[in-house]
């Protein structure tokens, strides 16, 4: 079996530390067992791209990266910040030097923080313009969908795919629930998206209950203010004997975290889906999270569940406080969790689904106009040039001659009479001009004739 390439737009082989980046990695395991070559940017490559440089010299330089993928592959690219904003210019070229590539958009999140109004407006003028250039978006929530929809995209693009959590699961909730006390867990890699800083702020309106806090998380170089401030919240409320850091955790330890825990909270910001609520829910751990983004389509609030407003501390008090000082609540909240959790979509399925979005795709087929006045062309030098292209190409050959219904006599380049034509142009259009034999076509019959080699023969065997 032939291998289908697959090139994504981003590191391949990378430790994930994120629940986006596990997603990645499991996406393309699944792809790489089915038969797909997969290949990436080189670590040098990406230095060179995040490094110093012009807005054009780093579009040009991945442009030239996106000219060398092997012909007919699927290049893949991934939302997880901005930077379709910085490659936008590489995008728009490449897409329209190589119709012979198919181009899969992953979106994971959308969302602006920190943008004022002006670049939000320009920012929603360039997302709109970029999301044309895809021929199938993948999405991870029905809320990320209809975030999509709203940003211009079309729906018959968006495919849904879900997400998984980790391949570990409790066979049975273990939890002492008859006690007075609780056991608070946050998940999530330290930045303000997250949310840290609401959950301690709430946790200042605890102070008379019996609880500690584990906060689980890595931290990039990017994030380390932003861990320095929650530090700081922690030590300003008086919380630093009942607050701990436990860093990045390998899943054996994050599994027992899961199962000790009484209560998991997931104070983001925004969460286009939201694997920690999951992960949660499989070892039935009642869960309180900020009703944002994807995550209410994992629980229904107040059953297997609560939600609480997004960004407010005393929202997420009140909460904690019910279920902080109800044991037998905790134990109905965390065996309903436990139950829809079986429900979820496991890895192989979500894998599944990206493998039928990615082998629907169809590549556009490269049409040909031939305008002549008689076909089959005469024998000479570019009509035998013409008719071996309608004969070997793979291209479809459509034919314009003067006695097409609707087509005028024609004298001249016969390229403005297009229009006139009954013949509807469509994406990959290439024509094919064979004028009447003056001298004075000479020049621009050769010249023509090797750009309709390059682009036929090019495009389409590479």
């Amino acid at each position: 079996m032939s291998l289908m390439n697959v090139f994504y737009c981003g590191e391949m082989g990378r430790c994930f530390r994120t629940g986006g980046e596990l997603f990645l990695n499991r996406i393309y395991k699944g792809l790489s067992e089915k038969g797909y070559s997969i290949d990436g940017l080189s670590g040098q490559d990406l230095v060179r791209l995040k490094g110093d440089g012009g807005y054009f010299k780093k579009n040009l330089f991945l442009y030239k990266i996106l000219c060398s993928v092997p012909p007919s592959a699927t290049v893949v690219q991934n939302i997880l910040n901005l930077d379709y904003l910085k490659y936008f210019l590489a995008n728009v070229l490449i897409r329209y030097r190589r119709k012979d590539l198919k181009f899969l958009l992953i979106v994971q999140q959308i969302y602006y923080f920190n943008l004022n109004t002006v670049k939000r407006i320009v920012n929603k003028a360039v997302f709109f313009l970029y999301l044309r250039f895809f021929d199938k978006i993948v999405t991870t929530s029905q809320f990320l969908k209809k975030e999509l929809m709203w940003q211009g995209a079309k729906e018959e693009k968006i495919s849904v795919i879900g997400a998984a959590c980790q391949e570990f699961r409790a066979r049975k909730i273990c939890r002492k629930e008859d006690r007075l006390s609780a056991k608070l867990l946050c998940v999530g890699h330290i930045r303000r998206i997250k949310g840290q800083v609401i959950l301690v702020q709430a946790l200042k309106y605890l102070k008379d209950l019996n609880w500690n806090l584990i906060l689980v998380g890595d931290v990039s170089s990017e994030d380390i203010g932003y861990k320095e401030e929650v530090a700081k919240k922690i030590e300003e409320l008086e919380l630093a004997e009942r607050v701990f850091w436990a860093g990045r955790l390998e899943d054996d330890e994050l599994a027992k975290l899961y199962t000790e825990s009484d209560i998991v909270v997931v104070p983001s910001l925004y969460e286009g889906y939201g694997i920690v609520v999951q992960e949660a829910m499989s070892f039935g751990a009642p869960v309180v999270a900020s009703n944002v983004g994807g995550i209410p389509e994992s629980l229904k609030d107040k059953k297997e569940g609560f939600l609480f407003e997004g960004g407010s501390p005393k929202s997420l008090a009140m909460i904690l406080r019910r279920l902080i000082t109800d044991p037998e609540l905790r134990k109905q909240i965390g065996a309903q969790a436990w139950k829809r959790a079986f429900e979820f979509p496991t890895w192989d399925m979500v894998c599944q689904n990206f493998y039928q979005v990615i082998t629907s795709i169809k590549r556009q087929k490269v049409k040909g106009l031939l305008i002549t006045e008689t076909f089959p062309p005469l024998v000479g030098g570019v009509e035998t040039f013409l008719q071996s292209i309608c004969t070997h190409s793979s291209m479809e050959i459509d034919v314009l001659t003067e006695n097409t219904p609707g087509a005028d006599k024609f004298d001249k380049i016969a390229s403005f009479k297009i229009r006139r034509s009954n013949i509807k142009p469509c994406r990959g259009f290439i024509h094919i001009f064979l004028m009447e034999f003056s001298y004075v076509c000479k020049i621009n019959m050769i010249l023509f004739s090797l750009v309709v080699f390059h682009r036929c023969f090019m495009r389409q065997y590479g």
